[in-house]
């Protein structure tokens, strides 16, 4: 009985010993990764998942200033124009002369670039009492670009000074492509100065603007009106070479242009007939201008004339521009019948 009883107290003993050993066993696999069970020789790969950032880490991450990106490096010749602009502009602000300051503004605005501190610099030169460095200086804003640099063309065609509102109207060409150069062409409306006039249409037909030929045609037509000016040979030219490039806007003008073949300026008649012609509108009115212009004094009036109303009438009635008088008279008659019809 005695021994019965040692030997389940030992055997019990041993089960508790073996189940602290499992429970041991147990535990120790916890802290452990399980083996794969995968073939001997065979490699396995295992993708670690993404890491989830807890909010606190989320919040520290988006609160935190992000560093600020490099800015390109200038290139040389970026370098090498700031560098001059800002000799330029320390040598402007020592100059005296009046022709030292526009000598330096030229140079300004050749380089075409400087950001802020050179717009500063040429804006204050827009006001300078001497006008050669406000015609200088607003040639050099235009160049220099920028929002505002329409404002200062306008500002120049209100100068008192003829000479600045040329230097402005020369420069408002740098103003075409994004509607800023309308605005400055409209200053022809009231402008009386021939050369100021010459160089706003001059502007204008180097800057060929698609919407200036429209605003060509009106400021010819404005012309009768009595108080509108009355524009000069030299401007006129320009103007109509403009519109010759671009006829489809300009029809408008047409009957103002057959006016000019009453002007004394032989060229200008010849260049007026030539463009009604480009223009193609056929009124009575400009088919009968242009009959006069069979009987004018100069050869190049009556040639313009003729190849224009040949081409629209389909004959040349026999008329011959060198011809003697007696055998265009009876031309000229033909071809007023037939103008008038």
């Amino acid at each position: 009985m005695r021994t019965s009883t040692e030997a389940k107290r030992r055997g019990a003993r041993g089960a508790g010993l073996l189940a602290a050993a499992v429970l041991a066993g147990l535990v120790a696999g916890c802290g452990r990764a399980r083996k794969p069970n995968v073939p001997p020789g065979t490699v396995r790969t295992v993708t670690a998942p993404p890491e989830t950032a807890t909010p606190a880490a989320a919040a520290t991450t988006e609160g935190a200033a992000r560093p600020a990106e490099p800015s390109a490096p200038l290139s040389a010749e970026d370098a090498r124009r700031l560098a001059a602009l800002k000799k330029l502009e320390e040598r402007y602000e020592k100059a005296k002369s009046a022709e030292d300051r526009a000598d330096l503004l030229d140079k300004i605005g050749q380089l075409g670039a400087g950001g802020a501190p050179a717009i500063r610099l040429v804006d204050a030169a827009c006001a300078d009492p001497e006008p050669l460095v406000r015609a200088f200086a607003v040639k050099a804003r235009v160049a220099l670009g920028g929002p505002d640099a329409a404002k200062r063309v306008a500002a120049a065609f209100a100068d008192a000074d003829a000479e600045v509102r040329v230097a402005a109207a020369e420069a408002s060409a740098g103003l075409s492509g994004d509607d800023r150069f309308l605005p400055a062409l409209e200053a022809a409306r009231r402008e009386r100065d021939p050369r100021v006039q010459e160089a706003l249409f001059h502007a204008a037909e180097v800057a060929d603007d698609p919407k200036a030929s429209g605003v060509v045609a009106a400021l010819l037509k404005n012309q009768e009106r009595p108080d509108a000016p009355s524009y000069a040979p030299r401007a006129l030219l320009p103007a109509l070479r403009f519109l010759r490039k671009r006829p489809a806007d300009a029809a408008a003008a047409a009957e103002p242009i057959a006016e000019l073949l009453n002007r004394d300026d032989a060229e200008v008649r010849a260049q007026s007939a030539t463009t009604l012609g480009a223009l193609d509108v056929r009124t009575s009115a400009v088919k009968i201008a242009l009959a006069r212009g069979l009987t004018d004094l100069d050869r190049n009036v009556r040639r313009a004339s003729a190849d224009v109303l040949k081409r629209w009438a389909g004959e040349d009635f026999g008329y011959d521009p060198d011809g003697a008088d007696d055998a265009r008279r009876a031309a000229v008659r033909k071809f007023r019948d037939w103008a008038e019809k």
